[in-house]
């Protein structure tokens, strides 16, 4: 009989590690399946002593032990996969489990047992290889508390030796664990990506390509199966449990070197051939878990890549500020790609609507400028493709009292409400937080006047003045409400590409994914974005620009009421470095990241008991400051959320004093370390 210390695969329990028991002899780092609350969970074997040796603490011990239902996989995990686990851990203020959670996903643990680990000749020259490390967390020689960088347990000691350098355009070999930025237009940034695949197959050496979503993925392997189309594969959550199985054994299996696809849950998928990881799309949102522990899955990846001794390289159109700053100070080098301005064949117009104020027939605001009015002529004219971008769902984003200003919300969780219009004609509020809908025949709430009117141009209000003024015109609409899956958006999408003269109107989501070229694009309006009270709008914004910019062809029309904002003026121009430049001053200025590290506590409740929670936080987490304001949406059920941001120096985590702290929060309190939004 042996007691094995276990390391639980689970979001909801902050221990380290727990004690069970069976009659088995499993190796350290296997994978097994235990009971905990009532569930079974997977976990992960980090020591292992015989029951005669703990026989005094057994009979003293104020809990009875429980009995490992299964083992099912041995030798699965790395080391390295450990020790930058939790190394993220200690970042993100989780424990391991959590931690593992997030990074790899669900269907690896589920399958472990039945998933190949490398090729039947490195099994059979590791056969007699002592892999077995003292795994303690109290023992400094720990798997778990292995820090060492530079060394992957999954290659041979030959393939970790440093290769000699390699005047490949694409990648200096002299040091395995830089971090190369390759920064550019799609065409460009594939081509690389081409010549790595190309030079890497030549040596022997398989890739890795992560992307940030399924259809992400599925568009790199499009873009780079050609020629290849034996030696690529893809894995991602969209698929099944038996699909991913079989992929992932026969992309092991290969003789051949291979190029594997995935999302970023399956980063721990490896050969013994495998020498390099890229991240695409970097700047995509999607990268961050939208659970708890909140991981960077490119954070995860960097950690994990460097611990095992591979190449990391990070694409895209444009890299994210943070990462812009860090290859200016030097610590990510720039690739054999590196692009200050986007290159596009389009005319790019910003169009001021405040010109056309009180020029309306109705009298009130104009939707479309002349200039868009034209692009719509022309794609007509044509039988040509257009896109067209608002920025919020409804018919309006807004509804105000025209006597007080106060802003129409939801009657169970405070959110601003969004106008639409159903089939009949008629309109309703709708809350795009929680889902409340009610009539719009009211009154406001905090007055008692009538004079309600709506703000903003929502992107069915876009759709009735096109159909309007062009009428017969094919339109096909991308937001989540007309497209709410991804079958449904693959589908509108193949719709509007076999529909010659046609428009794809559509909100944030069309760019991420559309990726064909189209002659003419507009831009109704992005300006109600700019009103959100959030430091990284800006660069979201022109992150959304530039990539509408790189798929127009001929004409862009981007139109705002604010052409002040410098970011519309650098995306039309497609200029990276000046606002990357511009950027980086302001955040300079106001000392958030990347000059600062914010952590991000949340608590949802009722308003005075959160309120005293809170407070209770600041005391006990003294003398590091914390600002806490109340959130701009409200909780679920009508519950008030609040928020408390901790401002840290850059670098300055794992600080082991706050870590501890902010682990022995109670469960009610979310932790986001390097949060998305502060909304």
């Amino acid at each position: 009989m042996n007691i094995l210390e276990i390391i639980p695969i689970a979001r909801s329990t902050k221990i380290e590690t727990l004690s069970y028991f069976t009659s088995e002899n499993p190796p350290l780092g296997a994978i097994v399946d235990v009971p905990l609350r009532g569930k079974t969970v997977h976990g992960i074997v980090a020591a292992v002593q015989p029951a005669a040796s703990m026989k005094a603490d057994l009979k003293t011990a104020s809990f009875s032990l429980k009995k490992i239902e299964k083992v099912k996989a041995r030798n699965f995990l790395s080391p390295t996969l450990i020790a930058a686990a939790r190394e993220e851990a200690d970042y993100a203020g989780a424990s391991l489990g959590a931690t593992l959670k997030a990074m790899v996903h669900e269907n690896i643990f589920a399958e472990a047992d039945k998933l190949e680990i490398q090729s039947k000749e490195q099994k059979l020259n590791n056969k007699n290889e002592d892999k077995r490390k003292i795994f303690n967390k109290n023992n400094q020689g720990s798997i778990i508390n292995d820090t060492s960088e530079g060394t992957n347990d999954n290659v041979p000691p030959s393939q970790n030796v440093q290769s000699t350098p390699d005047k490949s355009a694409y990648s200096p070999r002299t040091n395995s664990n830089t971090v190369h930025v390759l920064q550019g237009d799609d065409d460009e940034r594939y081509g690389v990506y081409r010549s790595m695949i190309r030079q890497e197959f030549a040596q022997k050496k398989s890739l890795l390509f992560l992307a940030p979503t399924v259809e992400e993925s599925s568009y790199v392997k499009s873009v780079l199966e050609k020629g290849i189309e034996k030696y690529i594969f893809i894995i991602h959550q969209g698929m099944t449990a038996k699909k991913i199985r079989e992929t992932w054994n026969r992309a092991v299996e290969e003789k051949h070197p291979i190029v594997m696809i995935a999302t970023g849950g399956f980063m721990t998928f490896y050969r013994a051939d495998l020498e390099t990881i890229i991240i695409e799309r970097e700047s995509m949102r999607g990268w961050k878990s939208q659970r708890r522990p909140y991981l960077d899955l490119r954070h995860a990846i960097e950690t994990y890549a460097k611990k095992s001794g591979l190449k990391l390289f990070i694409g895209d159109l444009a890299v994210r500020l943070e990462t812009s700053r860090r290859q200016d100070q030097g610590e990510i080098e720039a690739g054999s790609l590196f692009k200050a301005r986007s290159i596009s064949t389009a005319h790019d117009t910003v169009i001021d609507m405040k010109q056309y104020k009180g020029r309306s027939a109705a009298g009130g605001f104009r939707i479309l400028s002349e200039l868009a009015e034209t692009l719509i002529k022309k794609a007509i004219e044509e039988n040509a493709h257009m896109i067209v971008i608002a920025a919020r769902k409804g018919l309006a984003p807004s509804t105000v009292c025209g006597d007080c200003h106060t802003i129409v919300v939801c009657t169970a969780c405070g959110a601003p409400v969004v106008l639409h219009e159903s089939a009949d004609g008629s309109t309703y509020f709708l809350c795009h937080h929680c889902g409340e809908r009610r009539s719009t025949e009211e009154y406001c709430k905090n007055c008692g006047s009538w004079k309600l009117g709506t703000v903003g141009i929502g992107i069915d209000l876009a759709r009735k003045k096109i159909a309007d003024l062009f009428p017969g015109i094919k339109i096909f609409q991308l937001d989540s409400d007309n497209a709410p899956t991804p079958k449904k958006i693959r589908e509108t999408i193949e719709k509007f590409k076999e529909t010659p003269g046609s428009i794809l109107l559509g909100t944030e989501m069309l760019v991420n994914y559309f990726h064909d070229k189209v002659p003419y694009a507009a831009v109704v309006t992005l300006d109600s974005l700019l009103s959100l009270p959030d430091f990284r709008i800006s660069e979201r914004i022109f992150y959304m620009l530039l990539r509408l910019r790189a798929l127009t062809e001929r004409e862009l029309v981007i139109q705002t009421r604010k052409p002040e904002d410098k970011t519309f003026e650098f995306a039309a121009k497609g200029n990276i470095t000046d606002f990357v430049r511009y950027s980086l001053d302001e955040r300079k200025q106001f000392n958030w990241p990347p000059y600062s590290t914010l952590i991000k506590l949340s608590i949802e409740g009722k308003r005075d008991a959160i309120a005293a929670e809170m407070e209770k936080i600041k005391g006990f987490i003294a003398p590091i400051e914390i600002d806490i304001f109340p959130s701009f949406t409200a909780g679920a059920r009508g519950n008030s959320l609040l928020h408390g941001i901790i401002r840290l120096q850059t670098g300055s985590l794992p600080n082991i004093e706050l870590l501890e702290k902010l682990r022995s929060l109670p469960p009610s309190v979310s932790i986001n370390i390097d949060p998305e939004s502060l909304l």
